[in-house]
């Protein structure tokens, strides 16, 4: 799988396992309203795996606080970043959890 073709389909992922739990937000309305944004891709060879991690804002963290042309320390304190790691050939996704920065 070609890596725009992953990152298209890990940011499906995200706003299809995200709304489902917003006040019955959809995957378009969470694509969006939620600023999605993809944060960091790592790829793994022994894993055969790349690491596709989306940042966004959840629904009751947009009510009132964002503003794109307001970006601070309050708002990124309310970003969650998530990671799906999928299989580097297929596309198939492993597993979806929360980000966890590489220590440098």
């Amino acid at each position: 799988m070609e890596l725009k073709e992953a990152l298209r389909e890990a940011v499906r992922y995200v706003s299809e396992m995200e709304s489902l739990t917003g006040d019955g937000e959809t995957s378009e309305s969470f694509l969006a309203n939620g600023c999605v944004a993809i944060e960091e891709v790592r790829c793994n060879e022994l894993e055969n795996a790349r690491h596709v991690s989306v940042g966004f804002f959840r629904p009751w963290n947009r009510r009132g606080v964002y503003n794109p042309l307001q970006f601070n320390a309050q708002s990124v304190k309310l970003r969650t970043v998530k990671t799906v790691v999928m299989d580097a050939e297929t596309g198939e996704v492993i597993d979806y959890r929360s980000f966890e920065p590489v220590p440098m």
